[in-house]
């Protein structure tokens, strides 16, 4: 997917059917992605309890602390059917800080916005890794003194 001029971003997109008969095996996949797209059917109103209360939890115990989470309601192309409550589903994913895209498969809409959306998500999150990185490096290669240089992981006492 092309970011800007000269920046191309390779997604690998697994789909783990949401099954729960799939779950276990879904867990393996957790580790070591960059993003996760978490879709339920706006017209089956459980398909969003189960995304809050089972997915999200596997999520949270399985991936990456700093895992990139998009929330997708599919089927926006039926209306009248509608049962997931619109207003419900946004202010869960704003207090959750979850982006939150609607989308038809049936009709296309949307779906290329999930993966721009993830692409410059994961751009961003990556640059701002590689300027920490850099800053990091900065400081430890201009002190002449690498004592006073604290990291995260430093730990002080006596254990």
């Amino acid at each position: 997917m092309k970011i800007d001029k000269n920046l191309y971003v390779k997604l690998i997109v697994w789909d783990t059917c949401g099954s729960e008969k799939f779950r276990a095996v879904t867990k393996q996949y957790y580790k070591g992605a960059h993003a996760i797209v978490l879709v339920f059917d706006l017209t089956v109103q459980k398909t969003f309890n189960d995304l809050k209360n089972i997915w999200l939890k596997d999520v949270n115990n399985y991936a990456e602390k700093n895992i990139e989470i998009l929330i997708v309601g599919n089927k926006s192309d039926l209306i009248e059917e509608r049962k997931a409550d619109e207003s419900q589903v946004i202010n869960f994913c704003r207090d959750n800080g979850y982006k939150y895209i609607e989308t038809s498969a049936k009709e296309g809409t949307n779906i290329l916005k999930i993966f721009e959306e993830l692409s410059l998500d994961l751009t961003l999150s990556y640059k701002k890794e590689m300027k920490e990185q850099m800053n990091r490096e900065f400081l430890i290669n201009n002190f002449e003194d690498k004592s006073i240089i604290i990291t995260k992981n430093k730990k002080f006492g006596c254990c």
